[in-house]
């Protein structure tokens, strides 16, 4: 286990602009590891990760795409 397991972050977004996390080879959506996540132009786009074994695991997602 790494020393961080289990921290869980919430990012929401305030605004009507697109924002992005860049996370280089970090971001696992269930489906691939990726390395940025763009949050869509809307207040309320959301975003939460936990973190796990060096790795940030998306447990859930709104208006937020990966690539």
């Amino acid at each position: 286990a790494t020393t961080h397991d289990g921290y869980i972050i919430t990012v929401t977004s305030a605004t009507a602009n697109a924002h992005t996390i860049t996370a280089t080879n970090l971001l696992n959506n269930g489906s691939s590891i990726d390395d940025v996540a763009t949050f869509n132009a809307y207040a309320g786009a959301s975003l939460t990760l936990i973190a796990y074994q060096a790795e940030w695991y998306v447990l859930s997602a709104n208006g937020v795409s990966f690539s």
